[in-house]
């Protein structure tokens, strides 16, 4: 079965994720009411910002949730969602992101700018030291 690539606010497609700026500050802030395992940012700014792509493939490993680049690395970035742009899905398992429902294997593109590792604070399952990627929110934070 294949697997449809779903494109979100993104302009440029990014093939690698080398010589980008870096985004904001350490942040340990995570809203507790987001879908285990998906890495997030409390949005306290407009919509809008870097407009940058990052495409590939959702992985869940070890009960997180990565964007798998495409072969033959497939390198694994972290994808730090607007906190109040992702839900639990109806099915319980993968995510909602702007209303459409991800789980391991779905293709991805999304808009946003590299944010280096450590910026943002992530769930325990995910590991801190890979490359962060900071999706630019679609709407002002509510």
């Amino acid at each position: 079965m294949g697997h449809q690539m779903r494109t979100f606010g993104a302009t440029t497609v990014m093939g690698a994720l080398l010589g980008g700026s870096l985004l904001g500050c350490t942040t340990n802030l995570q809203d507790p009411d987001t879908p285990a395992g998906v890495p997030n940012y409390v949005v306290e700014e407009e919509a809008g910002g870097p407009d940058m792509a990052l495409e590939g493939q959702i992985a869940e490993l070890d009960g997180c949730f990565y964007i798998k680049g495409p072969e033959p690395e497939e390198q694994l970035t972290l994808a730090i969602f607007p906190a109040h742009e992702i839900h639990e899905t109806s099915s319980g398992s993968g995510f909602a992101f702007r209303g459409e429902a991800f789980s391991d294997g779905d293709g991805i593109t999304v808009g946003g700018g590299e944010a280096g590792p450590t910026i943002y604070a992530v769930p325990d399952q995910c590991d801190d030291e890979v490359q962060q990627w900071r999706v630019t929110p679609s709407t002002p934070a509510p």
